[in-house]
């Protein structure tokens, strides 16, 4: 396909598990982190690290601990050495990695379309942010037998504790998601924004059929699908259909019990559909060509790291254990933590914290709650509370860090008060600066 510019493949693995070839994996590694500013500045969203972990890696693994040795990962040129690096160079695991490098950044729905001469059996996308723990055979299974055109996972929404106020600038996003009795077939989505533009309809037909039928705002899109190939050709019938999360889960949803995708569903899916239903107990109907179900995640751990606060968020989550149950195959070393203590008797140290090979400090400092990255150099009566601290960052003595990111090579002089604070890579911060609620980035033009 002309569309993409850059392709290579780096193959660990001659043996396939033949489980895993009934499904090809798609990881969407190319978005930009405009909602990550000035995070992903220096670093690709999808190296940003999670507890020293890059988000990548978390994808990679849930696909290999789930059977699959083949994955496309989706990128775009200007960030594919970096990928290319890390895979090649950094990335430990076994499982065959295709990477396709886009001339530019597009919508989810178009990278699809870009790569779909690749796909040839049903497919699962994973969002290039997310982090869970989710059992990919129970939703395959789910998708398998109810013969859908596509199956989309769900997470529920923690709510606010009461009385949380909400941050200035920052929308509450939500779903409106509407799902029959079993809580496997999906009826309706919209977002928020469009159902209170528009109003929320349904219409007697689909109410006749599920008269069941239940409403939630309390739901959301984990950004993790699996489609049928034909899904592709209508991509390339529907040219306007950009994001798959905005248009084509929306657009697939309520096409579900018209005539118009009927015909383009029924020439890849009749045969199956009749081999679902010798699996299924379930009356055959024919007519019922495009289905969408849901997959709702009850327990274990799902997040992406969309918003500075989410990804803030995780690696608390990763780091400490905190909510999560998530256990990774490479969890973070503890030797190392250990290491630094016995190294710095004279300072305080939380159990709570996560370091990185090289940390250097000095005496009377006190770190909690926080992540460390590697060779890191702070000075005396340094005090860091639930932060994250990228690689190389050098910080002068008797400062003091509360909730704040500071990319790598970032140089904090002395004497600096730095509060809800996120610093981009290699940004340098005079000495005595008190700084509160400021996202800083060292300008490039």
């Amino acid at each position: 396909n002309a569309e993409y510019m850059g392709v290579k493949r780096f193959d660990r693995s001659t043996t396939m598990d033949c489980g895993a070839v009934e499904f090809q994996a798609v990881i969407l590694a190319g978005g930009e982190g405009a909602r990550l500013y000035p995070l992903a500045e220096d670093i690709p969203k999808s190296l940003l690290r999670i507890a020293n972990r890059p988000l990548l890696s978390f994808q990679l693994e849930l696909l290999e601990r789930s059977g699959f040795q083949e994955v496309i990962v989706v990128t775009v040129k200007t960030i594919q050495e970096k990928i290319e690096n890390y895979i090649a160079e950094t990335y430990k695991g076994k499982i065959n990695i295709e990477l396709v490098a886009l001339d530019d950044y597009c919508g989810t729905a178009d990278a699809l379309r870009h790569i779909k001469d690749k796909i040839k059996t049903d497919f699962i996308v994973i969002s290039g942010d997310l982090v869970t723990d989710v059992f990919i055979h129970h939703i395959a299974d789910l998708h398998r037998i109810s013969d859908s055109s596509m199956t989309v996972l769900l997470k529920k929404q923690a709510p606010l504790p009461p009385g949380t106020p909400k941050k200035k600038g920052e929308a509450h996003i939500f779903d409106y998601i509407g799902l029959d009795e079993s809580r496997t077939r999906l009826l309706f989505m919209g977002a928020s924004s469009d159902v209170e533009a528009d109003g929320l309809s349904i219409s007697k037909a689909l109410l006749q059929k599920f008269p069941n039928l239940c409403i939630s705002s309390h739901l959301l899109d984990a950004h993790f699908y699996i489609f049928k190939p034909w899904v592709l050709e209508l991509l390339e019938e529907k040219q306007k259909i950009s994001s798959i999360k905005d248009e084509l889960v929306p657009y697939l949803t309520s096409k579900q019990f018209s005539a118009s995708l009927k015909e383009l569903a029924a020439r890849s899916s009749l045969n199956s559909q009749q081999s679902a239903h010798e699996m299924s107990s379930a009356a055959f109907d024919e007519t019922d060509t495009v289905k969408c179900s849901a997959c709702v995640m009850d327990s274990g751990y799902c997040n992406r790291a969309n918003t500075l606060a989410s990804y803030a968020e995780m690696n608390r989550e990763i780091a400490t254990g905190g909510v999560s149950v998530y256990t990774p195959w490479e969890p973070v070393p503890p030797h190392l933590l250990k290491e630094v203590v016995d190294a710095n008797p004279k300072s305080s140290i939380g159990t709570d914290c996560v370091v990185a090979e090289g940390l250097q400090m000095g005496d009377r400092c006190s770190l909690k709650k926080s992540v460390f990255g590697a060779h890191c150099k702070f000075g005396n009566r340094v005090k860091i509370n639930n932060s994250i601290i990228m690689d190389h960052v050098k910080i002068g003595d008797d400062c003091l860090i509360q909730n704040s990111i500071i990319c790598n090579n970032v140089d904090i002089q002395r004497g600096c008060n730095i509060k809800d604070c996120q610093i981009g890579a290699s940004y340098t911060v005079t000495e005595n600066s008190d700084i509160k609620n400021e996202a800083l980035a060292v300008d490039r033009d």
